[in-house]
């Protein structure tokens, strides 16, 4: 879950799916004999099918209609489209906060990624220790509001 909360969003925001696909289908492919579909530049295809020998079946709709057609089927609050359980969110929004909410850059994101874990696994160990020490001790530890920890 920390790799989506960190990587996908830096995806999406930072047009780097958008670079790469603008990249893809404006790029010409290298030709292969042994390929029998066209070769080119999947935009320019796309644009000016009978260039290429093409036939165009592409079926024009306005963008108002699969906004509509998206907005009645799809509707956007509907939980298959959060990226992470909201008690999730919640605790990782605060670890992210704890670090001074470092820029998420193609240099830095691994680094965010790994301070976030470490954070996750010490968040882990403190929960974890009163179980532990039960056994140990022999007797129940508790955790209190008042309890403050620093990871």
């Amino acid at each position: 879950l920390i790799f989506r909360w960190v990587f996908i969003p830096w995806l999406q925001t930072r047009k780097e799916l958008d670079a790469y696909r603008n990249r893809v289908n404006n790029t010409l492919k290298r030709a292969d004999r042994n390929k029998i579909l066209p070769h080119g530049v999947p935009n320019d295809m796309f644009e000016r099918p009978a260039e290429y020998g093409l036939l165009d079946f592409k079926v024009k709709v306005q963008p108002e209609a699969i906004d509509e057609v998206r907005d009645l089927y799809t509707p956007r609050n509907h939980e298959v489209f959060q990226l992470d359980p909201p008690d999730f969110n919640i605790i990782i929004s605060g670890l992210y906060f704890e670090l001074g909410q470092p820029a998420v850059t193609r240099q830095g994101c691994w680094e965010v990624y790994l301070q976030l874990r470490a954070r996750f696994r010490a968040l882990d160990e403190i929960y974890r220790a009163p179980v532990l020490l039960n056994e140990r001790w022999g007797y129940t530890l508790t955790i209190t509001v008042a309890d403050k920890f620093t990871l």
